[in-house]
């Protein structure tokens, strides 16, 4: 779903086949389970993360990853951010 220009304030937000552009999240818990999604543009203040599924998994990935090989982390996060074809930091939803 597509938001633009809202303001969401005391809720839990739910990240995941959503597209939120220039909205407003304050006070929020932002859940994600690992899903496409889009943040354009929106000012995030005051929040908490609740990560579940696939998202709990790849954190728990690259922790591990920095823990025991900082460099391949250090790669992975450069190459993320130098081609987002190859790793996609931020997706469409469909």
């Amino acid at each position: 779903m597509r938001f633009e220009k809202q303001t969401f304030e005391h809720t839990e937000v739910t990240l995941d086949e959503n597209e939120f552009v220039d909205c407003t999240i304050a006070n929020c818990t932002l859940v994600f389970h690992g899903g496409p999604m889009s943040v354009t543009r929106t000012r995030v203040a005051s929040i908490q993360y609740v990560l579940v599924d696939s998202a709990v998994h790849t954190t728990r990935f690259l922790a591990r990853l920095r823990a025991y090989n900082p460099p391949a982390f250090e790669k992975l996060m450069q190459d993320a951010l130098d081609n987002e074809q190859a790793v996609q930091l931020t997706t469409r939803p469909q």
